[in-house]
């Protein structure tokens, strides 16, 4: 997902429809069919395409804010009751089901440590030990899936950026603007025509953001 959303390549290779200073969208490949990169501030979200049904079910969501947990699958995920109130469960915990494959989260876990507010079939939300994250979230819908981490509110100068494809309609922002952006663009006309370059390749979020072990850290 890295490679595919690649900034200097958005810049050489979209037909700019509009670009202004910071922004623009365009028209470019339509593969990836999904997929976003973007940072606001001290949260980093990554999404691509996934693939319908399998092991993580058709929708799934786990997410932190601050001691707020909650939860939802469809189908319902294993390891989960079919209701709790208040944390007074109902019903055997499921052996088969949704597994998430988000690699923030371990369902165990966050079921064990939540005081359940409401549980009904397959989702709810309760109170969370503040164990960490803080913040974060993983979601699948159904054929998108992606998750958000906290990172530094400042990294390498940027404060906000994002680069981002939904069929064939490619997007670019980023405060301060990236240097080889188009500038000023207007159907297809471009004020910049100089050839953008590849950055050195970071991620700033952990390789495991999609699909790897779950590891749970502030």
């Amino acid at each position: 997902m890295t490679a595919e959303l690649d900034r200097a390549e958005i810049f050489n290779n979209t037909k700019w429809l509009e670009y202004c200073l910071c922004y623009g969208c365009g028209i470019g490949p339509m593969t990836p069919l999904v997929a976003a990169d973007a940072k606001n501030l001290c949260l980093h979200t990554k999404c691509g395409t996934a693939t319908i049904g399998g092991d993580d079910g058709l929708c799934n969501a786990m997410a932190n804010c601050i001691c707020i947990t909650e939860q939802f699958a469809l189908p319902p995920a294993k390891g989960t009751p079919p209701c709790i109130c208040f944390n007074k469960t109902f019903g055997e915990k499921r052996a088969a089901g949704v597994e998430s494959k988000g690699g923030i989260f371990d369902i165990s876990q966050v079921m064990d440590d939540t005081f359940w507010v409401v549980y009904a079939f397959c989702g709810g939300w309760g109170i969370n030990k503040m164990k960490g994250p803080l913040i974060a979230s993983e979601f699948k819908e159904i054929c998108c899936a992606g998750s958000t981490r906290m990172v530094a509110p400042i990294e390498d100068g940027i404060f906000c950026s994002a680069v981002s494809t939904e069929l064939c309609i490619w997007s670019e922002f980023q405060l301060p603007p990236a240097a080889g952006n188009p500038k000023c663009a207007i159907c297809t006309w471009r004020l910049s025509k100089e050839t953008a370059t590849a950055a050195p390749k970071k991620d700033t979020l952990p390789p495991q953001t999609i699909g790897a072990p779950a590891q749970n850290s502030m």
